[in-house]
């Protein structure tokens, strides 16, 4: 009679190990009544196909081009948001699913960014969903930023995506360079003048000031002034007594002048134009300048020079 037995005793466990060694013992035994046996062994070496890249590949995919954020843009909403679509794991010989899922890391301006940094960086990433999200108002950005995004096994970390990391530039652009939005405010009209009144000694304009998103503050507004009337050169002027002023950083408005034959009285249209960036509105004002000739009163100074 021929019996064998086979017996084997492993050393590693495969999910701590690159490879796990399984000794194999075969036992033959021959004989009626005496008994002959002969055991013989060999190693059997079993290798984690997770972790060897002859077996197991993380192809990266692209992450999506042309992607452009206007500083201060989405403010309601939170932030810009986009996605990029999940890289493979490949496995050879065969398919199969017993090495995990993947875990990923990206960076924003060559920092690390997650959930928790957009406060910090502008931009966050939320591993789950593979979006990106930013919200900034950080003129320092301005420009090409690159983002990227790695990947590696959850389960065995020494499996990653390929380096480089997938990459992608996001422009960050300027929003005082075409504002979203920009709005005249209606003016009131300055009170007549008199030509150096003593209870009006001149016309004095304060804007009421236009309205930009962002604000001013952020985007400021440049002003320019145009006039139709009797006389069309009165924005900025200094002519002897007569003294013109537009500040073009505020809109605000000066004019004095007794000076009736060169600067005659009637109603003088002021159109004043606020700029930011590719956007531009106006608004308009009337300044009367009244002849304070025909109300005068003409007294004799008493006493009577004439008296009988």
């Amino acid at each position: 009679m021929r019996t064998f037995t086979f017996n084997y005793t492993s050393s590693l466990d495969l999910a701590g190990s690159s490879q796990t060694l399984y000794t194999i013992s075969v036992t033959g035994s021959a004989g009626y009544g005496t008994v002959v046996k002969d055991i013989s062994s060999f190693t059997l070496t079993v290798k984690n196909p997770c972790i060897d890249p002859t077996y197991i590949v993380i192809n990266q995919t692209p992450l999506p081009a042309g992607k452009q954020y206007i500083l201060h843009d989405y403010k309601i909403t939170g932030g810009y948001t986009f996605t990029h679509d999940p890289f493979t794991i490949v496995t050879s010989p065969i398919n199969h699913s017993m090495c995990g899922g993947i875990t990923y890391t990206a960076t924003f301006n060559g920092s690390p960014i997650s959930t928790n940094t957009k406060l910090s960086t502008g931009m966050g990433y939320n591993t789950n969903s593979l979006t990106f999200e930013i919200y900034s108002e950080n003129f320092g950005l301005l420009g090409d930023r690159t983002i990227t995004v790695a990947a590696y096994l959850t389960n065995y970390p020494v499996t990653a995506s390929s380096k480089p990391d997938a990459s992608q530039t996001i422009k960050i652009i300027n929003p005082c360079l075409n504002p979203f939005s920009l709005n005249a405010t209606a003016q009131t009209n300055p009170p007549d003048y008199y030509y150096s009144s003593t209870t009006y000694p001149k016309v004095q304009v304060t804007l009421a000031q236009y309205v930009v998103d962002p604000a001013a503050s952020v985007c400021p507004i440049t002003y320019s002034c145009s006039v139709s009337g009797p006389r069309t050169d009165i924005c900025s002027i200094t002519d002897g007594a007569t003294i013109a002023s537009f500040d073009p950083v505020t809109g605000n408005y000066d004019f004095k002048s007794i000076d009736m034959a060169k600067y005659p009285a009637g109603a003088y249209t002021f159109t004043i134009t606020g700029t930011v960036g590719a956007k531009s509105v106006t608004e308009t004002f009337v300044m009367t300048l009244v002849d304070p000739c025909p109300t005068t009163a003409l007294t004799i100074k008493q006493p009577d020079p004439f008296a009988d």
